[in-house]
């Protein structure tokens, strides 16, 4: 091999060694963000229930629905709840929708305008169904008639939402032989969603709740690199570039 094209390899060779080098840099310069609360309502006074009779059901069923906005996109780890006591509770089952508008949905399949421009998209899948055994859960007694229900979802599939878009959170109870769990009530833009028996004709109905509920997701922020280190990292693999096509010339 000619003088010169071992001296592009070796040249090439320890250009590939420090563009490597800043690569892994800027892989470290990532922040490893924690699991923190990403959105919160704090129970205030009173309830409503959300709550089967498991496994059959019946016409006095009921479940709620809440709306919730991430400021940016991240991967879901948790979720903690407040409500009555668990004393019939087996399981609860969290489900998570996107938002469609109500407004168009109604009109075209019942034909009347709602009060909410804003609902969950019950006419499609939901994004997560998760059904958690009581066991599974952390419970806490709060007060007298306040319990605190913690969720881990670490474990399960990727769960990830994104920032600035509206979605759900259901939460309800499986009870036998009764169902009387109800969700706590919170402070927030006095708006949810509801889904209920007709109280003996069979079937069920959706309506518009002007009330929040207490509950909090938790996750891990998508990471993003902080700007000065990313500046410098690219800067400095830039300058190599340049000086390695120099060095060929």
């Amino acid at each position: 091999m000619k003088p010169a094209a071992q001296l592009r390899l070796a040249t090439s060779a320890a250009s590939g060694r420090v563009v490597a080098l800043l690569l892994a840099g800027l892989a470290l310069s990532l922040p490893v963000s924690a699991a923190e609360p990403l959105f919160a309502q704090t129970a205030t006074s009173g309830s409503a229930p959300s709550s089967m009779l498991w496994p059959n059901g019946s016409d006095v069923d009921s479940q709620i629905w809440d709306n919730f906005l991430l400021k940016t996109g991240a991967q879901v780890t948790g979720v903690q709840w407040w409500g009555t006591s668990p004393a019939a509770v087996s399981a609860f089952e969290l489900t998570f929708y996107t938002d469609i508008s109500a407004i168009a949905y109604n009109q075209q399949h019942f034909g009347y305008t709602p009060a909410s421009a804003l609902q969950p998209d019950v006419g499609t899948s939901p994004l997560r169904t998760v059904t958690l055994a009581l066991a599974d859960l952390q419970v806490t007694q709060v007060s007298a008639s306040l319990w605190q229900f913690t969720a881990n979802l670490s474990g399960g599939p990727a769960f990830a939402l994104n920032g600035q878009q509206s979605y759900w959170l259901g939460v309800q109870a499986h009870e036998a032989p009764s169902n009387a769990w109800s969700w706590a009530l919170a402070a927030g833009d006095s708006l949810a969603f509801g889904k209920g028996g007709t109280f003996g004709a069979g079937d069920y109905r959706f309506y518009v709740n002007r009330q929040d509920f207490a509950f909090q997701i938790d996750g891990t922020p998508a990471a993003v690199p902080e700007p000065a280190t990313g500046v410098l990292m690219l800067a400095g693999l830039a300058l190599a570039l340049c000086k390695t096509r120099r060095r060929n010339a």
